[in-house]
Parts: C-alpha cells; sequence; structure tokens
C-alpha cells in the first residue's frame, strides 16, 4: 500500500473499506467514503450500539460508519412511527 488510492476498496451501494496500517501489519475498516479518516469505533467499553449494523454484525469500523449507521436508523425509525 503505497499511496491513498490503494487504501480504499470500494463496495456496492457507495460504501468502502480503507486499509490501515498498525505495528502488527494492515487491517481493514468500513468507512462512509474516501474522505472519511476518522478512527476505527472501539465497542468497550460503552461503543456497541445493536441500531449500527457494523457494531451488530461485529465488523470493524470508523467513527463516521458509526455515527451514519445510527443517523439512518433513526431516521428509518422517525419514517416508521410518522
Amino acid at each position: 500500500m503505497n499511496d491513498d488510492s490503494e487504501r480504499y476498496l470500494a463496495l456496492d451501494r457507495g460504501e468502502y473499506i480503507r486499509f490501515d496500517r498498525d505495528p502488527v501489519g494492515a487491517y481493514s475498516l468500513h468507512v462512509t467514503g474516501l474522505d472519511d479518516v476518522s478512527s476505527e469505533h472501539h465497542s468497550e467499553p460503552t461503543g456497541y450500539v445493536g441500531a449500527c449494523s457494523w457494531c451488530w454484525f461485529g465488523y470493524s469500523h470508523s467513527e463516521d460508519a458509526h455515527a451514519a449507521r445510527l443517523a439512518r436508523h433513526a431516521e428509518k425509525k422517525k419514517g416508521a412511527v410518522s
């Protein structure tokens, strides 16, 4: 992984995976897009939320991706109530 273009993999539905490095090697995170450079969302101590499908499935994801899933869930819930 030499440049930013190699750090991202585009998925269906406009979602992306970002590949980061740490001292042990490379790991992947679900992110909101090419401009999402937020840190990894950690489920401990208080971060797990079942409404976030990334958390629910146990997928690694960024803080921005977590917030986006919670916002999407809130919008769907709001639409179902009205």
